[in-house]
């Protein structure tokens, strides 16, 4: 870190974002928020009024984070959860930095063959949907690694209002109801899914209709009061197990006894002044993110203009290369050699850049290898609090409500855990021999934090797409929210700490905005370029 002075400015940016659903039209963005003792940046406000409360009663940014975590549990269904997996990246007031591992695992049985047919194709859906396509999953464990060693609030307080709001109901809003749509048939596939998350006559839910989910408010009390070992080794990982081994799954007992987060060393880079701490492999995010901004670095993007055709172009070319380099190169870095260092360097960068013809396209299909695709619904939140804690969080179901399973008496979405695995074996370097048993998969998220050289604190969210950024990104100059889903909660406004985050991005909007504003402003900001 430079140096005390600089603030922190805490964002996602999830590289395999892309449009907005085409049926959906964002409504325009709210005004930024301004706060003097913390904020907390979510996708929906029930949560964040959660954090802020946290915040209010003298918890810390982490603690705030694992209330949230909770709460988007209850509230957001959609991408919020304990059954998939995530990511923390922490910056503390001292400047020290810390990212924790919570993703979801692959099954000790699980096997590099297991979504392939007798001719080795890959069966369609069998990675997406269904108990074998889940995972091992991480948030119970990765909330409580987080809380027990860097928060101050004791797990039953923070896990309380999540609990109510399940057991209690909350009354949906647009933004609510909006997540339900196109889910209604996958959703009723799975009886126990059905019952919390439709109606009796089969439809979805309303806005002003009331969701209540007594089942999972009664696991989370468990949580609450026997900690991670109610989930991992007690009667909900019973139930779990139970349903996969009656629904064609391969979870067993011993992937939840087993399950342990990682404590791992960022990825850093900067750009342009600005240090940016993030996400380490086994996510690309924190890779990929640097490797792009070290490719922008060598151009003045403030003299050719935000979203102009050259910036536009750039920015394409350095997605283009850098995926090239995420899908062929990094991996779970228990089962792979990741060559970080060469990834994020500037000579690196620049022999990237000099092979980038400014005035012709690359042509993907030549760089890119084949087979790779990405899934679809993913939540990020900020925070930081009154003293410079900051906390950037990425959880996943991986797919919008999951693999569309419910454990009965369980009652929460499963993660959708291994639709990149079939993908990787035998192309990519994540899926091993080992046939993937206990390996986290190679996602593209990436909580990041940043650290800024003026005295504002900004938040950025981008919500996860399912194609890769370097496609579209001329569409996506412009970071656009629905205020019903994406409503921003702070505390005293005014005074010492100034909070001016631009209005986090609408839902399946992508990170190319985010990148190239920050590449704009950065430049600017700093006097680069002529």
């Amino acid at each position: 870190m430079r140096s005390s002075a600089l603030k922190s400015l805490s964002f996602a940016l999830l590289l395999a974002c892309t449009t907005a659903s085409p049926q959906l039209a964002w409504a325009a963005s709210p005004e930024p928020v301004k706060a003097e003792h913390g904020m907390v940046v979510t996708a929906q406000h029930l949560a964040s009024d959660i954090g802020v409360e946290v915040l209010k009663k003298g918890g810390n940014s982490v603690d705030a984070a694992v209330a949230v975590g909770y709460a988007l549990a209850v509230v957001y269904p959609t991408a919020g959860n304990i059954g998939g997996g995530g990511f923390m990246t922490i910056r503390f007031k001292d400047g020290r930095t810390t990212f924790l591992d919570f993703r979801e695992r692959a099954p000790l049985a699980a096997t590099k063959t297991m979504y392939q047919d007798d001719k080795g194709e890959l069966v369609k859906g069998l990675s997406t949907n269904g108990y074998l396509a889940v995972g091992v999953p991480g948030p119970v464990a990765g909330f409580e690694f987080a809380r027990s060693r860097y928060g101050t609030r004791p797990l039953k307080e923070l896990i309380e209002p999540a609990i109510t709001l399940a057991r209690e109901g909350f009354v949906l809003e647009q933004g609510d109801a909006d997540s339900f749509d196109g889910k209604t048939e996958r959703l009723a596939k799975d009886p126990a899914a059905a019952a919390i998350f439709l109606k009796p006559d089969g439809k979805a839910f309303a806005v002003g209709e009331k969701l209540v989910q007594t089942d999972l408010a009664a696991s989370l009390s468990s949580i609450a009061e026997k900690g991670p070992d109610a989930f991992y080794k007690g009667a909900i990982a019973d139930q779990i197990v139970k349903a996969s081994a009656e629904k064609g799954g391969i979870l067993s007992k011993k992937d939840f006894e087993q399950y342990a987060v990682r404590e791992l060393e960022p990825v850093t880079c900067n750009y342009r002044g600005y240090d940016i701490v993030s996400s380490p492999p086994p996510s690309s995010g924190g890779v990929i993110i640097c490797e792009i901004l070290n490719i922008l670095e060598g151009y003045p993007i403030s003299y050719l203009g935000y979203g102009s055709a050259e910036t536009v172009h750039a920015m394409i070319e350095a997605m283009r290369h850098a995926y090239v380099d995420r899908n062929t190169a990094l991996g779970d870095p228990d089962f792979v050699e990741n060559p970080v260092a060469k990834l994020v360097d500037k000579a690196y960068a620049k022999a990237i850049r000099d092979k980038i013809d400014p005035f012709k396209a690359g042509v993907s299909e030549a760089l890119m290898p084949a087979g790779f695709g990405e899934s679809k619904e993913t939540t990020h939140y900020s925070i930081i609090d009154d003293e410079g804690n900051a906390v950037a969080v990425t959880y996943t179901l991986n797919g919008s409500f999951g693999a569309g399973v419910v454990a009965p008496r369980d009652r929460h979405p499963a993660q959708q855990r291994d639709g990149r695995l079939h993908r990787q074996a035998g192309r990519g370097q994540s899926l091993r021999p080992r046939a993937g048993r206990g390996e986290r998969d190679r996602p593209r998220q990436d909580a990041a934090l940043l650290d800024e050289p003026d005295d504002h604190f900004q938040g950025r969210q981008a919500l996860h797409g399912d194609r890769q950024p370097r496609r579209r990104a001329h569409h996506h100059h412009h970071a656009r929210g629905d205020p019903q889903r994406h409503r921003p909660r702070h505390e005293h406004p005014g005074g010492r700490r100034r909070a001016a985050p631009p209005p986090p991005m609408a839902a399946r909007q992508g990170v190319h905005g985010a990148l190239c504003a920050f590449a704009g402003h950065a430049e600017a900001a700093l006097g680069h370029g002529p």
